[in-house]
């Protein structure tokens, strides 16, 4: 059975079999509508709903648990300063993490990233501080992992690290990825 598809603002509404799919193109993200049980969909190409997943009212009072099932994977590359990547990476988890509580967001601490996981860096007054933004991002229940082998290649891996981040493995990285719905690289 062919899925039906979903292409935005010219199709506003859309029958699909015994199901009916109101898309609102207006304010993204999108948002959906979802009546009955059952079935795929797939919007716009890029991922398929299990319509099981959603309990929406024709009000909207209940939430879209799509968000709540949301899974967020960060990886940084990059060194805690030099370049903005890991700042730039942390500020979406911050934000993702305000804007949609119910989301997961996951970093993974890769290459010189894993320097992100020293504790007692001392930044300027009126400088970010990497040490900082991590520990808000674990607070607000993220989780954040750093590459064991990277650790140990660069000589901290016996180190104490940010209270909440953890030494893992290739394997739970890959095991992550496959997890997440969204991955962005820093």
């Amino acid at each position: 059975m062919a899925l039906p598809v979903f292409r935005g603002k010219n199709q506003r509404k859309e029958h699909c079999q015994s199901i009916q799919c109101t898309i609102f193109s207006a304010i993204p993200p999108l948002r959906r509508t979802l009546r009955g049980l059952g079935e795929l969909v797939q919007i716009q190409g890029l991922f398929q709903i299990d319509r099981k997943d959603f309990l929406v009212d024709n009000a909207g009072a209940d939430k879209n648990r799509m968000e709540a099932l949301m899974k967020l994977m960060l990886i940084i590359n990059d060194a805690p300063y030099g370049t903005e990547k890991a700042y730039n990476a942390l500020r979406l988890a911050m934000t993702t993490q305000k804007n949609h509580p119910d989301a997961k967001v996951r970093i993974f601490l890769l290459a010189d990233g894993v320097f992100c996981a020293l504790p007692g860096q001392n930044t300027p007054n009126g400088y970010y501080n990497i040490e900082r933004m991590l520990k808000s991002v674990i607070r607000s229940g993220g989780e954040v992992k750093a590459c064991g082998g990277c650790s140990e290649a660069r000589g901290i891996a016996e180190l104490k690290l940010v209270e909440g981040v953890q030494l893992s493995t290739m394997k739970e990285m890959t095991a992550w990825v496959m997890d997440s719905d969204k991955v962005v690289t820093f």
